[in-house]
């Protein structure tokens, strides 16, 4: 079976500079396919290099491990040799996973473009009860640019290993000199040591919770001229000694627009590097820079056939937000070291925005200006440009020194942004306060327990939350005063989220707290910085008025929204202040401790029921919603009915107490779904 390998025109793959490298290797990939390239070795075990220590954060999710949630521990096939490796990835198909037990080491030797299929998983179980993760390793310098691992097949995941290549030390390939190797141009021999890892062409690619270092070249390229703009999305990650004079790089992009977050750089000579290409792109978030680097961390190359007047052209669209660098000088050459360089202008932009620098600025400064542009040693150096001022690269609420900042700047901090939370779901007789025991530890959570079924009433009611704990919490179905106080059994479910901010292992930011309110409009501003409008759920937390009352939300940006308290339209009275809980979270499916939760909009929900569809399929639902708008001031709230794995049907219910028209205008609804009951 054809193991899904290319030919590589090693006559077209010169080397000339770094960048000139970058380009004129990758133009040429895809024209043949042809069997992997097998070395001497037979797969038998035989003496194996000492691996490095891994050193990301052991008490972290950064660069994955024991805090890492998405673990995988096992396979449909298992691999102990290389030649059972091979074998392995030769029969996969789509959903299968190739698992490498933790305590198996295997020798890749020579071996080089070994292929993964669409939809298949290479894993191992890095961090589970502490385990490194099964290894493969090769101690093969290559002589020209063929990868160990070339990845064409869509939808892959490689997550779990640790991947060593063969010289995790620094170390010139040449007799070139010069600071930070910028005079270093020894084509020969950087290409006679150019090894390279993983090199992904096909598109969604995940590469999560590995350890890989050792490659003078890189562990991991993104992207190929040519037609392979990919997104692979690279996270908790530990990236370290990855240090050749030359290369050495962590992460290369060459076109495309990756994801690159939660991971843990040290000891690269550039964490990332990007070739400077037009459709050249990449985000880097949330990731943490040890204090070890060779050279800059964060790169964009300068680009000589670019678009832009006057200057090179590097890249496209370069967005670096809440980093922390933990540097500020080349550990190698003991000299001041920037730790972002763009060389050259962005067609688009490049954003740093809420990043921890420990370089200080000078004085007078409270972001770079443009008086030190194209100067070492600064946090961030652009130069290639036609003027003497930043062009195309943008400051924002950066921090810079040694002191820590607010927790919304630079890396997660405080448990991470882990996203502590449980859902739940209750069906009894609730006219009486009843009593909830959470499955998680908590400081101080808060919850959301809404809608209430319609299936045992007609009369319009709703959920009370009070004596909220990091233990335990009470609810009751809440009539208002108008209509009887006996409801029958509903069901409903509950979110108990941890106070705080963060966000999960794909990024989405989610943000809890408290404010108080009365019933008129209360504005409250997030502390985080959500890159889309979040949804919003509220509910009170305290019963400081025994008067039946609703939460009302409205004017939710990505800044801020606001809420207010409803009573019954009968009541002539303003209602005491209560606090109010909120959850926002960012729209989108991701995953909490291997969960996979929905949140989303629905508009134009009305008092007649409205089918609401969910984008995935979740067996045995929990379902939270709340209404996003006021767009009828009619007092109100959500009802459900007909909950099942693909949607549910909702509508607006006003109370009558002071009209018998319930007619309510079209409402945007917010909702939270998962098929899990418990911790996530």
């Amino acid at each position: 079976m054809v193991n899904n390998h290319q030919q590589n025109d090693n006559s077209k793959r010169r080397f000339i500079s770094r960048r000139t490298y970058l380009r004129a290797g990758l133009a040429t990939v895809g024209i043949a396919t042809v069997p992997a390239t097998f070395g001497d070795s037979d797969g038998v075990a035989r003496a194996a290099p000492s691996p490095v220590p891994d050193p990301a954060p052991a008490d972290s999710r950064i660069g994955g491990g024991n805090q890492y949630e998405r673990k995988v521990s096992g396979g449909n096939y298992t691999a102990t040799t290389k030649n059972e490796l091979l074998d392995r990835l030769d029969h996969a198909s789509n959903g299968d996973t190739v698992y490498i037990p933790n305590d198996v080491s295997i020798d890749l030797d020579s071996t080089k473009n070994i292929g993964i299929s669409s939809g298949v998983t290479l894993a191992s179980g890095r961090g589970i009860n502490g385990a490194p993760g099964g290894r493969l390793y090769t101690e093969d310098i290559a002589e020209n640019d063929e990868p160990v691992f070339e990845v064409r097949g869509d939808g892959v995941r490689i997550t779990g290993l640790r991947m060593q290549g063969p010289r995790a030390d620094y170390f010139n390939p040449g007799d070139c000199q010069g600071q930070n190797g910028l005079d270093c141009r020894d084509s020969d021999a950087m290409s006679k040591n150019a090894t390279l890892g993983f090199f992904i062409l096909g598109s969604n690619v995940e590469i999560d919770n590995c350890q890989l270092y050792g490659w003078p070249r890189a562990p991991i390229m993104s992207g190929a001229v040519g037609g392979y703009a990919v997104d692979t999305h690279i996270h908790h990650n530990s990236l370290h000694n990855n240090q050749m004079e030359g290369f050495g790089y962590g992460v290369v992009v060459t076109v495309g627009n990756p994801t690159i977050e939660w991971n843990y750089f040290d000891k690269n000579r550039h964490s990332i590097a990007g070739t400077g290409e037009p459709d050249c792109s990449y985000e880097a978030r949330y990731n943490l820079v040890g204090p070890n680097t060779v050279s800059h961390a964060f790169d964009m190359h300068g680009e000589e056939t670019g678009n832009v007047t006057d200057g090179k052209q590097a890249g496209k669209t370069i967005s670096i937000h809440h980093n922390t660098f933990q540097f500020s000088e080349s550990y190698v050459y003991d000299v001041g070291q920037e730790a972002v360089t763009i060389r050259g202008v962005p067609s688009d932009k490049a954003v740093l925005e809420n990043n921890w620098f420990y370089h200080t600025l000078p004085d007078g400064q409270t972001q770079p200006d443009d008086t030190n542009v194209d100067e070492n040693g600064q946090p961030c150096r652009q130069y290639n440009i036609p003027q003497d001022d930043w062009t195309n690269v943008e400051f924002t609420n950066n921090h810079y020194g040694t002191d820590e900042p607010v927790s919304d700047i630079g890396h997660p901090r405080s448990d991470d942004g882990a996203l502590t939370a449980e859902v739940g779901t209750v069906s009894q007789d609730a006219d009486t306060w009843q009593h909830v025991t959470l499955n998680n530890e908590y400081s101080n959570p808060v919850v959301v327990m809404k809608p209430v079924s319609q299936k045992n009433g007609e009369n319009p009611c709703h959920t009370r939350v009070k004596n909220v704990t990091s233990s335990g919490f009470e609810y009751k179905t809440e009539e208002w005063e108008y209509t009887p106080a006996d409801h029958q059994p509903e069901t409903i479910s509950y979110l108990v989220v941890e106070q705080g901010s963060g966000s999960t292992d794909d990024g989405t930011v989610f943000e809890t707290g408290t404010v108080t309110t009365d019933e008129a409009l209360t504005e409250h501003t997030f502390e985080s910085t959500f890159d889309t409008k979040p949804v919003v759920f509220t509910q009170t937390q305290t019963v400081n008025e025994s008067d039946a009352v609703v939460t009302r939300n409205t004017h939710v940006g990505t800044g801020d929204f606001e809420v207010r308290l409803q009573e019954q339209a009968a009541n002539p009275n303003a209602h005491s202040d209560e606090i109010t809980a909120y959850i926002a979270i960012e729209p989108g499916r991701t995953t909490l401790s291997g969960t996979e939760v929905e949140v989303g909009h629905h508009e134009n929900v009305t008092d007649d029921w409205t089918q609401l569809g969910f984008d995935g399929s979740y067996s045995s639902p929990a379902f939270v919603a709340d209404m996003q708008t006021i767009n009828d001031g009619d007092t109100a709230t959500l009802r459900y009915k007909d909950l099942d794995a693909n949607g549910v049907t909702v509508q607006v219910e006003e109370e009558q107490s002071g009209d018998d028209e319930t007619d309510h205008h079209g409402e945007t609804v917010g909702y939270f779904v998962t098929s899990k009951n418990g911790a996530l």
